[in-house]
This record gives structure tokens, sequence and C-alpha cells, in this order.
């Protein structure tokens, strides 16, 4: 509720933005007024309601105490104030005045809301990489505001995800704010092939030769089969560019007493770009 007295400016009532904020007019309180404080240039709705009272006088002051809004507000054809008022209004203190038309005596009440700006900061996916199986990738959605308080799907945000989200790519997610938010937010989750199996491994004369499982041409464009040699870094040695080559014989690894290990990346080019499954389980090899 106000605080009375809060009849003039160095009285007035402070308040929060969203806050539900309840007044009376009484044969001997004619007027109550409130301030608050704009961070930033801001739309500001004032949302104002009674069903005792079928006008009201309303005004909004500046800091400097210049009237910047000076309306009479009525009542529906219910008979009852509810409306809503929206003021662009500048950084600083400003201080609202409600008061009595004529002899109406009576409960009012209002709401001042002024929409705080998130973005992709507010916004987390609870995954965001998914390997390909098939099925529809839908991670939630975890939206806080700036300090940190967890928001409302449906009240506070609305969620709109690409449609597909089942085989290789990048899919978006937008998250558009509302109610006391204001704002949107893209986040983006990629789906990457499915991994491949190393089935086996084996030592020719003219080298050594692995199999691996077969992934479908849909989501997969072909392998890139990559060598370690002694336990050092993985380097790729060869890019197959069929999903129905399941196999390959490194030439390269000729020399004898050496541990030659093995992975295999599936890829898929796309729109541009190379997607790249998680590498394979290893296998090695001791020639000699």
């Amino acid at each position: 509720n106000d605080w009375e007295p809060n009849d003039y400016y160095g009285n007035a009532t402070p308040i929060k933005f969203s806050q539900l904020m309840k007044g009376q007019f009484a044969r001997n309180d004619d007027r109550d007024f409130y301030k608050f404080r704009v961070t930033k240039d801001s739309d500001v709705t004032v949302k104002i309601a009674s069903s005792q009272i079928s006008t009201i006088y309303f005004n909004i002051y500046n800091q400097n105490g210049d009237k910047i809004v000076d309306k009479t507000v009525y009542s529906n054809d219910a008979g009852n104030i509810s409306t809503k008022l929206v003021y662009e209004l500048e950084a600083g203190i400003y201080y609202m005045e409600f008061a009595k038309y004529y002899n109406y005596t009576g409960a009012y009440s209002f709401k001042v809301v002024c929409p705080v700006t998130l973005g992709s900061k507010n916004v987390t996916l609870s995954k965001s990489k998914y390997e390909y199986d098939g099925k529809v990738k839908s991670p939630s959605v975890i939206v806080k505001n700036n300090s940190g308080k967890r928001l409302v799907k449906g009240r506070d945000y609305d969620v709109y995800a690409q449609s597909g989200r089942r085989n290789v790519g990048i899919y978006k997610v937008k998250v558009v704010f509302k109610g006391n938010y204001k704002g949107s937010a893209v986040k983006t989750l990629t789906i990457i092939p499915a991994r491949t199996t190393i089935t086996g491994i084996a030592s020719k004369s003219n080298g050594i030769k692995i199999a691996w499982k077969q992934r479908k041409a849909g989501n997969a464009t072909g392998y890139i089969v990559y060598r370690s040699v002694n336990g050092g870094a993985y380097k790729a040695i060869k890019v197959i560019r069929s999903t129905r080559t399941t196999a390959f014989t490194d030439t390269g690894a000729n020399s004898w007493w050496d541990t030659y290990s093995y992975k295999v990346v599936v890829y898929k080019n796309l729109g541009g770009k190379t997607y790249k499954s998680v590498g394979s389980n290893g296998k090695s090899i001791y020639r000699y």
C-alpha cells in the first residue's frame, strides 16, 4: 500500500517496477504521490485499475518538477477503470500523481512496468552438441535474469526452435522475452555425424589394413583416417570420399618394430561446412 502521508513530492512513496501498489482516496486525502527511477531510456508502462472510482486524474513529473503527462483516466462500459498507459521516458527520477476527481472516493491500484532488456548471456541450452541418432533433439532452454533468477516460460519468454533438429547440421533456438523483459536471443545446437567403430586391424606385407563400420550417406560424406606412431599425436593420413568404402591399407606404416594406432572420424559436407564425428575407438598394432 501507499505510505501516508504522500501528498507531495517530498514524501512520495518509492515504488519498484512490477510491484502492485494500492492507494485510497478519502474525504481528507485527495492526492497521492509516488516516485521511481528509470536507469536508461525506456518505454514505461503504467497499469491502473479500480472498481470503486470511475475517474482519476493522473500526472507524471520529471525530477525538475515539469509535468510531462497530464491525463484523465475514465472507467470502461462496466464502470471499472482498467487501463494501460505507455510512455517513453529518459533516464532519471519521476513522480506520479494520482488525484481525486471531484468528491470521488475509494480504492485504486496500479503497477509500473519497465521491461529489462535481456540477451544471449541470459540464455543457455542444457546441451548444444549431439551425435546423430535419428531422433529429434530438444535441449532444455534455461533462462535467467541479470540477477541469476530463473525465468518462467510463457510468462517471461517464449521459445521458437527451428524445425528438423534430426539430421546433421546447425539449428537455431530463438528466445523472445516478454512481460517484464524485452529483447531476444538466438542459440544454436549442432548435430554431428554418428561415430563409427573400427572392426579390424591387421599387418599386411605392404602396410597395415584397418576396417570400420559403414555409416549411411544421408548423414555422412566419408571418413578421415588418423594415425599415431609409438604413442605420438594422431595425424590425418587419408580422406575417403565415400561412405561405402570401409577399409584402408596404410602403406606408409612400413617401419618394423613400431606401434601404429588408428582412429576413424566420420565427416559430412553440408552447406559449405564440414561436420566431424567424435573419433572412433582406437586400435593399435605392433609391426614386427
